[in-house]
């Protein structure tokens, strides 16, 4: 796996030697490395067995599952050929799930039977305003926390990550968000996007060390309205596009210490691995269609009723089980390298005068709201 070299600007003979905050003469970095060292074959291994495992469990091992393939995820990003480490574990997560799902359940329940309280037919649409508010909320809420969570069990070295900031203020600026692009028919999403962005970058720590992004709120506002305009004639590609080019123009006005970066990853690429990833569920969900049919056809009437039911089978089947290893092995893996490989960074790093966190660490909460609503975040 090739490694990244840290680009510095050219010392003059006549340029005094640099310096560190202590006023210790520091010697300039030969050289970082960056590198995604995974490969796919890995992550296929690894996710079948846990496949199988969850299975066996009837789904309750999906929580050690997920902290298993971050922590094969985490290990092969190597900075200076130092991993990085990831501390969770699936217990926190599921305790974290446990108790989402009980202080919610009443909602849910209320929810559920609105329809039969309210007989004059409102109840209907009294439930879809019920759930669309807690979806509102829930969703910002459980993205903050979960990355959150999975900073705070973040170490390079030793050194742990930490998510500052408040939650309350990220619902606030996403909830706001939300009412400005429902009044712009959705043309002020990249202006939703660039207040995220620069609210949680912010806030990130490296120890004690804090990122700052200054992302222009006019870098993506643009961006976003060409791409929306383009959406119903490219059939969503503009949106990947979007998505990559924010992900480049983030990383630019990004710094964390002395450190800058810069990163050339190509739209077309991302655009390759999800395609792959579509054809290769494509090609999953025909095989197992074929299995399933020649089954049924078997076992004559049972068989029948069987085949009643195929498309609520292959749809529980392709979400829970073939999805996270086919989307690990042919998008999450070949991305991680090719963004690693794609990126450069300036400056100097000096790990020795990287200190502990000022953040406190969560304790074992996970990332509950997450699980339940289950979505990712980065």
């Amino acid at each position: 796996m090739p490694y990244l070299e840290i680009s510095k600007p050219r010392r003059r003979p006549w340029d005094p030697k640099p310096h560190d905050s202590a006023g210790d003469a520091v010697a300039e970095a030969p050289g970082v490395g960056l590198a995604f060292t995974g490969t796919e074959g890995d992550a296929l291994r690894l996710l079948s067995k846990l496949t199988l495992i969850i299975m066996v469990t009837a789904g309750v091992y999906r929580f050690w599952a997920k902290a298993a393939v971050r922590q094969f995820l985490w290990g092969h990003l190597e900075i200076d050929k130092e991993p990085l480490e990831y501390t969770g574990n699936g217990l926190e997560l599921f305790r974290s799930f446990l108790i989402v799902v009980s202080l919610l359940a009443p909602l849910f329940l209320i929810a559920s039977i609105a329809p039969f309280i309210f007989s004059d037919g409102d109840g209907s649409l009294w439930e879809v305003g019920l759930f669309g508010l807690v979806w509102v909320v829930l969703m910002p809420l459980g993205a903050f926390q979960a990355r959150r969570y999975r900073l705070s069990r973040t170490l390079w070295r030793g050194v742990r990550g930490a998510q500052g900031g408040s939650a309350m203020r990220y619902l606030w600026i996403t909830f706001s968000g939300y009412i400005l692009l429902v009044l712009t028919a959705g043309f002020s999403f990249g202006n939703l996007r660039a207040r995220q962005i620069r609210y949680l970058n912010n806030n990130v720590w490296m120890g004690d060390q804090r990122m700052q992004c200054d992302l222009p709120t006019g870098r993506l506002t643009w961006l976003w309205i060409g791409c929306y305009l383009l959406l119903p004639f490219t059939l969503g590609i503009s949106y990947i596009a979007y998505r990559t080019i924010e992900a480049r123009r983030t990383v630019a006005h990004v710094r964390i210490a002395d450190l800058g970066f810069k990163s050339e990853l190509p739209t077309t690429m991302v655009v390759a691995y999800i395609a792959l990833f579509a054809i290769s569920m494509g090609l999953a969900w025909a095989v197992f269609s074929a299995a399933i049919y020649a089954a049924a056809t078997a076992f004559g009437a049972l068989g029948a009723d069987i085949l009643e039911n195929i498309t609520t089978i292959l749809g529980v089947f392709s979400i829970v089980l073939l999805a996270p290893p086919i989307r690990l092995a042919t998008f999450t893996v070949p991305l991680l390298r090719k963004f690693m490989t794609t990126l450069t960074v300036t400056g100097v790093l000096r790990p020795k005068t990287i200190g502990a966190s000022p953040i406190t660490q969560p304790g074992g909460g996970g990332e509950g709201l997450a699980a339940l609503l289950d979505f990712d975040v980065g």
